[in-house]
């Protein structure tokens, strides 16, 4: 049996209001459990999440923090329900369900959501890093962040703050980019929720002000999660070296024009002091539009390896294939080859590469025979030298 930590709240085939089957448990955060479920009367399948058992726990008792915990969950099914835009997952419903659970009835908070069984912005990030390959960095750009992008500008317009951009919390439906977990979204359209004792957010992710007074935060604490998303996946996973807590990030090393316009893009987004950061996702994201516009893709071109001079058994290796080849000719002239309309190809293949220490060597002829004489017709000699790797 499983620890009563890590065992669902929800079990397979529970229904929640004649409506939702639940199918399976497919991830646990912080504070919430989701579970793929059925929708009986449509059958299509959706995603379901609940605040765990766990959280709650942690406010032992405290009536009035859960019920801000309460309110900050129903908070989140309202925001995603005023956004409508492709990359963002979309809402169908909020309820509560009484359930009887271990002898006793327990009324539970549930949102069902679009089901998107893709893993999240994550795995398209190397946790290496991507700053060699200018290619790749323009391709995850276009695909991925510029969308993400759409979405937040969408959000901001509705007057929505998500307040909780990170690589975990976009999903990825095929290459569709699907933000999510709008649990600590906020804005001037809502009341702010009392604060509770916990700190809000991830730290790798949040702005100066946030950290202070999470009611300080605007679409500028957005954009400096962006902001640290595209170092993320320029310069690599964030350690502790490198994750620059409440500073302003840069790229390690960039030397290239495209690599230093995006250094200067990340420094404005993650300014530390919020007056001097890049005001709006709109102009974040046109200025990423136009450095992708204006530089061009910047290729490293190796200079090949200067040739060795031929040795003198690289000489002697030649003189010897030449010498092969004229007894072949013979031999095939005046004994073999009586047939008429016959084509010869011999290609010898360096048998010579010990012998020149070069890669590879071709000699290759081709005669026709026409009559009871066998003519050359043509005679190929090809050498090329490629220095040994």
């Amino acid at each position: 049996m499983c620890p009563k930590s890590e065992r669902p709240f929800l079990m397979k085939g529970v229904i929640l209001n004649g409506k939702w089957e639940i199918l399976e448990h497919i991830a646990r955060g912080g504070k919430a459990e989701v579970y793929r479920a059925r929708q009986i009367n449509l059958g299509r399948e959706v995603a379901i999440k609940i605040i765990s058992e766990e959280f709650f726990a942690l406010f032992d008792g405290d009536e009035e923090e859960i019920q801000v915990e309460i309110e900050r969950f129903r908070r989140e099914v309202m925001a995603m329900a005023l956004v409508h835009h492709p990359h963002v997952l979309q809402v169908h419903d909020y309820d509560q369900a009484v359930l009887l659970k271990d002898g006793r009835e327990l009324s539970v908070d549930y949102i069902v959501m679009e089901y998107v069984p893709g893993p999240s912005l994550r795995s398209t990030m190397p946790s290496e890093g991507s700053c060699e390959n200018e290619r790749v960095i323009r391709k995850w750009i276009q695909r991925y962040f510029l969308p993400i992008l759409d979405g937040v500008e969408t959000i901001h317009e509705r007057g929505i703050v998500h307040r909780d951009l990170k690589p975990e919390n976009v999903l990825l439906d095929g290459f569709t980019p699907k933000i999510t977990d709008f649990g600590l979204a906020g804005g001037p359209r809502w009341q702010q929720l009392t604060l509770n004792h916990h700190m809000l957010g991830t730290i790798q992710y949040m702005a100066p002000e946030q950290f202070l007074d999470m009611r300080e935060t605007d679409v500028r604490g957005d954009v400096y999660a962006l902001g640290k998303i595209l170092l993320e996946a320029i310069a690599g996973k964030m350690g502790k070296e490198t994750s620059f807590p409440f500073k302003t990030a840069h790229l390690p090393n960039p030397d290239t024009p495209f690599l230093k316009r995006l250094d200067r893009i990340i420094q404005q987004a993650t300014d530390e002091d919020r007056d001097q950061r890049i005001p709006s996702v709109k102009r974040f994201k046109h200025a990423i539009i136009d450095i992708l516009e204006k530089t061009k893709e910047y290729r490293v071109v190796v200079a090949p390896e200067k040739l060795r001079e031929p040795s003198p058994i690289s000489v002697i290796g030649i003189f010897l294939i030449l010498a092969a080849t004229f007894i072949s000719y013979y031999t095939i002239t005046h004994k073999w080859v009586q047939s008429t309309n016959v084509i010869v190809f011999v290609e010898i293949l360096a048998l010579m590469q010990i012998i020149t220490g070069c890669f590879p060597v071709y000699l290759s002829f081709m005669g026709l025979d026409i009559g009871r004489r066998f003519h050359w017709t043509q005679c190929h000699f090809f050498y090329e030298a490629v220095p040994e790797l």
